[in-house]
C-alpha cells in the first residue's frame, strides 16, 4: 500500500467518491513537500480557518513569520 493512499484515507470517509479521494491524495502529496512549519501554518489558517494572529500565537512565532510560511505554502 502506498503511503499517500493511507494519508488520503485519513481525510476521507469510507465510501467517499473516487474523485474526492484522488483530490485529497493530491493535496496530501503537496503538503508533504512543505516544511513542517509551513504545513502547520497552512493547515491552521487555510483548513481550520484560524486568523493569522491565532495561527502565529499557536505556533509561537511572529505574525510576519506566519505570513512568510503561508506564502511558501500557497
Amino acid at each position: 500500500q502506498r503511503r499517500d493512499d493511507i494519508g488520503a484515507r485519513a481525510y476521507a470517509v469510507e465510501g467517499a467518491r473516487p474523485d474526492l479521494v484522488a483530490t485529497l491524495r493530491q493535496i496530501a502529496r503537496e503538503l508533504d513537500k512543505l516544511s513542517v512549519a509551513s504545513r502547520s501554518a497552512w493547515i491552521l489558517h487555510r483548513v481550520e480557518g484560524w486568523t493569522l494572529e491565532e495561527t502565529a500565537d499557536a505556533l509561537e512565532v511572529a505574525l510576519a513569520t506566519t505570513k512568510r510560511r503561508l506564502a511558501e505554502a500557497d
